[in-house]
């Protein structure tokens, strides 16, 4: 965020003296409109340089701060974004989530409703859970044909750059996009879009 930036070189020397050899620096994600004014990420930016959070260019002051900690001590993945650059780390790294009431869900941004925001629009994210472990083992959620379909789609990632697009309505939903995409629709989630990087 912009008011915690500034902090990451001194994050960077602490972690040196505790011996920790890698560092993972990801956006916040802005839940509420106040986050609006702390975003770090210019969704709308084409600054493709070495210092950029991961998918999107840094704002002046945030590459001042970052530069500080050297380009060896911070590596910033440049992970792209909107149509086939996108990627959705959940499903490449075969994780599914797991509510605390038993729902498999294929990912953790699936797994609750939500609201986000990105270029000062509000998106609501609906879940989506495959079933219950309740009523199935973990191996038949896995392999029920609508979560392999849901992967074999988002392996292809033919969804719109929802995160960068203002030109309709569809992305203020998951519902569906404007490619024809039904429920649910990748094109703005902040993790497949480089975004966000964790966990």
């Amino acid at each position: 965020m912009k008011r915690t930036v500034q902090e990451l070189p001194e994050v960077v020397a602490i972690g040196r003296k505790l011996g920790a050899d890698r560092f993972m620096v990801t956006n916040a994600i802005p839940y509420a409109e106040a986050m609006n004014d702390e975003s770090l990420y210019d969704p709308s930016s084409n600054d493709r340089s070495v210092m950029t959070v991961p998918g999107v260019g840094l704002d002046k002051a945030a590459l001042r701060e970052v530069s500080k900690c050297g380009v060896a001590d911070i590596r910033m993945d440049n992970v792209g974004f909107g149509g086939e650059l996108g990627r959705c780390p959940f499903i490449a790294g075969g994780s599914a989530a797991i509510t605390w009431d038993g729902g498999f869900s294929p990912c953790l941004p699936l797994m609750h409703s939500h609201s986000h925001r990105t270029n000062d629009r509000l998106r609501f994210s609906k879940r989506w859970i495959v079933g219950n472990l309740e009523d199935s083992t973990l191996e038949e959620l896995w392999n029920r044909p609508e979560h392999l379909a849901f992967r074999r789609q988002v392996q292809l990632f033919d969804f719109p750059p929802c995160t960068i697009c203002h030109g309709c309505i569809l992305n203020e939903k998951n519902e569906e996009d404007c490619l024809g995409n039904a429920f649910p629709a990748c094109g703005g989630c902040l993790w497949a879009q480089g975004f966000i990087q964790c966990p």
